[in-house]
């Protein structure tokens, strides 16, 4: 189900106009504004807003979101609708345990709102409006501190206490029996648990759906700050929990990072979580089983430094699809370019497992393109076909060009491949580097397996080869023994047998080694790595890894780089490759050239030009005998300051007050006296209810203006307003002055 935008009642505000947003249909590619999803009109929250404000815009916030237990006045008695927005300020805390600091949830978050297929309900944010010098995310807490592994290697950590709790389900936000939502781009931390929790309980962020129509969407949110105390158990506790498996689940760019906290506990995804779509995800220093039920697409995902519990109260893995999405050929499930490292290998806490299949009968499950490597299962495998407590998961499995290293400082404990003898399964063009470099040191057992155009290698041959951890265990040189081996073409095979459009495309490309993380920032950027095409005739290589001999175009740079402007940009495109031909885009499309020298799509590039409207600029390079760069982009946002006014806000006089408004980059200003938040439209003018700025406007009685600065392509300004207080009558003998706006009651004579 996509997205569109159909007209549909609003009660709130204008939303962001920015092009800020995930695109559901195409997620790495430009992102979109909140109108293109189906959202038409926004509620607005701030650390500094107030509940009896109309919360309709960012001059006029909430203190609290919509369904929030504290929020009140105009936040409660507000309807709300499919298709509405709720925005909070950037570097704002909301928080949810501690009753003292402000603003307060008052507890736990219930939302209740559904959406439609065509209008989503958001809750997320607008990055152009933030507390400090630039954005962060809006914080939801607990309030608890957390205590975090230390020591070398890090040990298991415990607090004495948890100071603060959201109550008997011990959920801080709840999601209920609802379908068509977006939620976006939040911090959710200070969790702390002390108690074991029934089935579905103690989640950080739990969801369920109300059918198997979900459409649903978890967004670039960070995680991280959790403890317990000795008496809540390390396992059973999820920072994202479902009790459904409806499908419709789409967990994208969001970084769970539990450096700050306890690496021996809690799991990104619990028992019973719906699994129908996790990609492009962080998910490090942590530990417990990440469970998943209805598990469909799996990928682009980078998984570090899980470990196990050490109080047995489970064991961990990295991935565990207790059941799997039951579509048939016609929409079988894909696991690809995810990324296992250092994973089990401290404090000897094994781990069970990296991925687990449970592939339902007549069934085929499609794992490629995935690269593990200092990985110390205890259990099964690196690999694992299915849990034993499932007898009808009899279904047929393809690897199909992975790349594991099964070497550790411990060595190698286990196959790379566990319990596979029920499954009819299919290896071609993989990697296996083991001690031995032999197949019983892969295959638990070799029953039911077909396996060609192998590379097997000892750890000392990867190693001399350049197969290291340095480089994820890619090859370095044309004459590597996975660039040089004759693998199998599977363009028209494998692949196309996929049925989904994105796997396909990926099973045509080499790894992508999932997502960079930032630790800075806790974003995830993807791919990691740009992937080389595979050949559509003629041999592919074995691996991950899809090596090119030919060097390629360095990436485009955008000077400036992507960022808010109130003055028109002059933007300069550079290469590092002499010589290379660069060509760009600016209406969102993406910029082609033929590994040549001749742009295909898109304007060749001679010089500096001017961008002075909102735009995204995407450019390539190429040249001949290299093969094309990657897509250098910058988007550039414009948006003039709120308008000044005079006399200032805060007037008060007995006889009428002239208000003249300037701004400061010279944009024209549309004002209102009603309440309503003015607004201009895509042509430039003044939206619906507004009016433009000619002149002073004389104020008769008491009023508050509303004005912003407006420019075609440009982001409306901030709201800026100014209360005039008349105490007396209007004087008879006011005269109107040249150019003088003349306000509804007031009487010249």
């Amino acid at each position: 189900m996509l997205f569109c935008a159909p007209a549909a009642f609003a009660a709130g505000g204008a939303c962001p106009t920015g092009a800020n947003y995930i695109d559901p249909t195409n997620p790495t590619g430009p992102n979109v504004t909140l109108s293109s999803l189906g959202i038409t009109s926004c509620f607005y929250a701030a650390a500094s807003g107030s509940d009896s404000n109309a919360g309709t815009s960012e001059a006029s916030p909430w203190l609290h979101g919509k369904f929030m237990s504290a929020c009140s006045g105009t936040c409660s008695s507000t309807s709300w609708t499919a298709g509405e927005g709720m925005i909070f300020k950037g570097g704002d805390t909301w928080h949810f345990g501690n009753s003292g600091a402000a603003p307060y949830t008052g507890g736990a978050w219930s939302w209740t709102q559904a959406g439609t297929g065509t209008n989503p309900v958001y809750v997320g944010v607008d990055t152009t409006w933030f507390t400090g010098g630039s954005f962060s995310r809006p914080i939801l807490t607990e309030d608890n501190t957390p205590v975090a592994s230390s020591g070398s290697p890090p040990s298991h950590a415990t607090v004495a206490s948890c100071a603060f709790g959201v109550g008997a389900s011990g959920n801080m936000i709840t999601f209920g029996g609802l379908n068509n939502w977006i939620f976006d781009d939040f911090e959710i931390t200070g969790y702390c648990w002390n108690n074991a929790p029934s089935f579905g309980n103690n989640n950080m962020f739990k969801m369920f759906g109300a059918n198997s129509t979900n459409n649903d969407y978890f967004l670039r949110n960070y995680i991280h700050g959790w403890s317990h105390t000795s008496a809540g158990p390390q396992a059973d506790v999820t920072q994202v929990g479902s009790n459904a498996s409806l499908g419709g689940w789409h967990f994208w760019f969001n970084v769970s990072d539990g450096i700050d906290s306890d690496w021996y506990t809690t799991g990104l995804w619990g028992a019973g979580h719906d699994g129908w779509d996790l990609a492009y995800n962080y998910v490090g220093h942590q530990g417990v089983a990440n469970v998943s039920d209805n598990c469909h697409l799996i990928h682009d995902n980078l998984f570090e430094y899980i470990q196990n519990v050490t109080d047995g109260s489970t064991h961990s893995d990295a991935i565990f699809c207790f059941s799997e999405f039951q579509g048939g050929t016609g929409n079988p499930n894909s696991f690809y370019n995810n990324i296992f490292r250092h994973i089990g290998t401290l404090n000897s806490q094994s781990i069970s497992y990296l991925l687990q299949n449970d592939t339902p009968a007549s069934q085929t499950d499609y794992v490629f393109n995935n690269v593990a490597y200092d990985a110390q299962p205890g259990g099964s495998g690196i690999f694992d076909q299915h849990d034993n407590a499932c007898t009808a998961c009899t279904g047929s499995i393809v690897y199909l060009n992975n790349t594991v290293s099964a070497d550790t400082s411990a060595g190698q404990a286990n196959p790379i491949i566990g319990r596979p003898g029920s499954n009819p399964t299919t290896a071609i063009n993989n990697h296996w580097i083991t001690a031995a470099g032999t197949q019983a040191q892969v295959w638990q057992s070799i029953l039911n397996l077909t396996e060609s155009t192998t590379t097997y290698m000892t750890n000392a041959t990867a190693l001399a080869d350049g197969y290291v951890v340095a480089n994820d265990f890619a090859p370095t040189s044309s004459s590597s023994p996975t660039v040089t081996a004759a693998g199998t073409n599977e363009t028209s095979g494998i692949c196309a047998l996929l049925i989904d459009a994105h796997a396909i495309a990926a099973c045509k490309l080499g790894t992508t080694t999932g997502c960079a993380y930032n630790a800075t920032s806790h974003t995830v950027s993807c791919p990691n790595i740009t992937a080389n095409a595979k050949p559509s005739t003629g041999n592919w290589q074995t691996g991950a890894f899809q090596f090119s001999s030919i060097s390629q175009v360095a990436t485009p740079t955008l000077t400036p780089s992507s960022g808010s402007f109130n003055a028109s940009q002059t933007v300069t495109i550079a290469s590092t490759t002499a010589g290379a031909t660069l060509g760009c885009t600016t209406d969102g499309s993406t910029p082609t050239a033929n590994n040549g020298g001749t742009i295909t799509h898109g304007t060749v590039y001679t010089g500096p030009f001017s961008v002075p409207v909102n735009q995204t600029v995407k450019c390539i390079g190429s040249e001949s005998g290299f093969s094309d760069s990657g897509i250098g982009s910058a988007t550039y946002q414009f948006q003039g300051s709120a308008p000044n006014f005079s006399p200032v806000n805060g007037t008060s006089s007995s006889t009428p007050i002239t208000a003249t408004l300037s701004q400061a980059q010279g944009l024209g200003m549309c004002y209102t006296t009603n309440g309503v938040v003015p607004s201009s439209d895509t042509l430039g003018n003044c939206g619906a209810g507004s009016t433009l700025y000619t002149g002073p406007i004389l104020v008769s009685s008491t009023e508050i203006i509303r004005a912003i600065g407006f420019q075609s392509g440009w982001t409306d300004s901030p709201v800026g307003f100014a209360s005039y207080t008349i105490t007396g009558a209007a004087r008879a003998d006011a005269v109107a002055l040249p150019g003088v706006i003349l306000l509804p009651g007031v009487v010249i004579k």
